[in-house]
């Protein structure tokens, strides 16, 4: 949602140029991969799918403003509130698919276990 919200013109100009996307976001087959082209053997992948309620607004923006830094960073002070507002928003709309839903971040969350060079067993 942040990479998509940088595009609107009312803060896109600020971000774009200087921005580069600060978090990879791999699947667990793309993880394995790069994991193997750099040496490393994947002894275990285990993804979940997780959510953490934050059950107000309030809260869930409290998040937002400490977790959306690096997009922030480049947002004079005073619109920073509005962006991350105006994310979560979004994110709403995009994610949530029940009232009670409203407040909750939704992520995967991926275990990996590696070891250097191949596997032996």
């Amino acid at each position: 949602m942040c990479l998509r919200r940088r595009a609107y013109p009312r803060i896109g100009f600020v971000i774009s140029g200087e921005f580069h996307d600060p978090y990879l976001h791999l699947t667990s087959e793309q993880y394995a991969a790069v994991a193997e082209r750099n040496g490393l053997h994947v002894r275990r992948i285990h993804t979940e799918d997780k959510a953490w309620d934050f059950k107000s607004r309030v809260a869930f923006v409290a998040f937002g403003l400490v977790t959306m830094v690096e997009w922030t960073k480049f947002l004079p002070e005073s619109e920073r509130l509005a962006f991350v507002s105006d994310v979560l928003d979004r994110y709403r709309m995009a994610v949530s698919n029940q009232p009670s839903e409203e407040n909750t971040f939704k992520f995967y969350q991926m275990d990996v276990t590696l070891s250097r060079g191949t596997c032996s067993t």
